[in-house]
């Protein structure tokens, strides 16, 4: 996966692994075990979400987060509007792999509803 992210070179694997650690370190990825090695699934957060939580606990200063708050009003971004969820717990995650994998797995869908057959 680190060439594809645009990694190369001898130390790519290494490097593009200790970025994904600092950003799921931040609370901006989480990241799964796969049959394709320690990081095989990652799921990304929205970040004006993430960054709205490290500014509540402190760990973003108020002039980075009003400059963000700025260029989200010149945008149009309204993904700070109505208060979100926290990022689901690792084990929801799983869950979600789980009930991805049942669709394929003898699954229907039915009227927006999935019914295990």
């Amino acid at each position: 996966m680190a060439f594809y992210s645009g990694f190369g070179g001898e130390r790519a694997e290494r490097t593009w692994g200790s970025r994904v650690e600092i950003l799921r370190q931040h609370g901006f990825i989480d990241v799964l075990p796969g049959s394709n090695g320690p990081i095989s699934y990652i799921l990304i957060f929205n970040p004006y979400v993430v960054l709205r939580t490290l500014h509540g606990e402190g760990k973003l200063s108020d002039g980075p987060f009003n400059a963000l708050r700025q260029r989200m009003i010149e945008i149009g971004a309204q993904d700070l509007d109505e208060p979100e969820k926290p990022p689901p717990e690792p084990k929801k995650i799983v869950d979600a792999l789980k009930a991805v994998s049942l669709r394929g797995k003898g699954a229907k869908k039915t009227n927006k509803k999935m019914i295990k057959t």
